[in-house]
C-alpha cells in the first residue's frame, strides 16, 4: 500500500472516493485509489491485495469466474482517466 497525501482532509469533510482495478495477477489484486474533495485530489494511492485461502492462510489462484470479473473490471478502468 502507498499513499501520496496531497491536501489535508478535515473530520466532516464530504470526499469522493474512486477505486479502480488495474491489474489482476495470479492471486493478487492491484487497485488504484483517490480521494477527492469539493473536486480537488486530496490522497492518490495504489494497493495490492492478495487472495488469501482461509484454510490454509496462503496465497490462492483467484477461481475463473472471480478472475474474469475482476480483469472485466480492470479492462473498464483502462477507459477512465486517472485523476
Amino acid at each position: 500500500m502507498s499513499f501520496d497525501f496531497l491536501r489535508p482532509l478535515r473530520f466532516d469533510d464530504l470526499v469522493n472516493i474512486t477505486v479502480r482495478v488495474v491489474r489482476v495477477g495470479r492471486s493478487s489484486l492491484t487497485q488504484l485509489i483517490a480521494i477527492e474533495h469539493n473536486g480537488e485530489l486530496c490522497v492518490d494511492g495504489e494497493m495490492v491485495m492478495c487472495h488469501i485461502d482461509r484454510f490454509s492462510n496462503r496465497a490462492s489462484p483467484w477461481r475463473d469466474l472471480v478472475r474474469e470479473a475482476l480483469e472485466g473490471r480492470a479492462a473498464r478502468s483502462q477507459d477512465v482517466p486517472r485523476s
